[in-house]
């Protein structure tokens, strides 16, 4: 499946979509107008560094949204989770709402190509209005790691038309090692995320 660029996507915010069972790479069809915050912990993952893809393994993150939502509901809103130029999407009603509606997870097939949502679990926590989110994600491009390191990219979690946003370092040992990680937050003055400020 062709990669899909960031900026493209937001010309077809608002295009439908058929539902999709493998959570693959595809625009979004909602857009973010409340912007929260991801609080990360260090995550890992690994590359194959003849293609440039990777995988990403992220393990209770913090979703903060923003105070100013009007709801966030993961069992009716499609979900997206996008790195750099990369978006995966599942759609609304894939994720499965467990424990009186305070846990909502996805267990995707093998996607095709190599590419997709493999897991997510978006946890609920209503006495501190925050979420805890954990995914895996196979396929993701991290073909500049072959000639620079670290890369700072824009990481966002979208559930209907709330984010959480966060510039996020990914680094690897050396540029021969299959290894990497999410050590840190980053701050890159020349990259732009498109949904902030709008």
């Amino acid at each position: 499946m062709p990669r899909v660029r960031i900026a493209g996507l937001v010309l077809l915010l608002t295009a439908g979509l058929g539902r999709s069972s493998s959570a693959q790479i595809q625009p979004p069809i909602a857009k973010p107008v409340f912007h929260g915050i991801l609080q990360l912990v260090p995550a890992t993952g690994r590359m194959d560094r003849k293609t440039g893809t990777g995988t990403l393994v992220i393990r209770r993150w913090t979703f903060i949204p923003n105070p100013d939502s009007n709801g966030v509901h993961p069992e009716q809103e499609p979900t997206l989770v996008a790195l750099g130029d990369d978006a995966f999407l599942m759609a609304a009603g894939e994720l499965h709402p467990s424990r009186g509606g305070t846990v909502f997870t996805y267990r995707g097939p093998r996607p095709t190509g190599g590419r997709g949502m493999r897991r997510f679990r978006l946890t609920h926590r209503p006495a501190d209005s925050f979420y805890t989110v954990s995914f895996k994600v196979e396929g993701v491009d991290l073909e500049r790691l072959n000639i620079e390191d670290p890369l700072c990219s824009p990481l966002a979690v979208i559930v209907g038309d709330d984010d959480g946003f966060v510039s996020v370092a990914v680094t690897s040992p050396s540029f021969v090692s299959r290894r990497v990680s999410l050590p840190r937050i980053c701050i890159d003055p020349s990259a732009s995320w498109p949904w902030l400020g709008r």
